[in-house]
């Protein structure tokens, strides 16, 4: 059986993308509460939909951890990565 993808990356990328850079032209506070909101809004959709909570907060880690590494891209490079 195929593995189902609670949100599928190919959806997921104009999402990290477009936050990470705009996160980049924030202060330090800024962005980091910038990426916890879009987290977090992710998390309470996933659970509107009622996905597994254990999922979904796997699914939500991985976000985070996507959206830093783009966010930290962004900084060094000046906002173009």
């Amino acid at each position: 059986m195929a593995e189902i993808r609670v949100f599928p990356v190919a959806r997921r990328r104009g999402l990290i993308v477009k936050n990470a850079r705009l996160a980049a032209t924030y202060s330090d506070a800024g962005a980091r509460n910038h990426l916890a909101s879009v987290v977090a809004q992710h998390l309470k959709r996933l659970h509107r939909l009622g996905v597994d909570p254990d999922e979904a907060c796997a699914d939500a880690e991985a976000l985070r951890t996507a959206l830093w590494s783009h966010y930290a891209r962004f900084r060094v490079m000046g906002g173009v990565a």
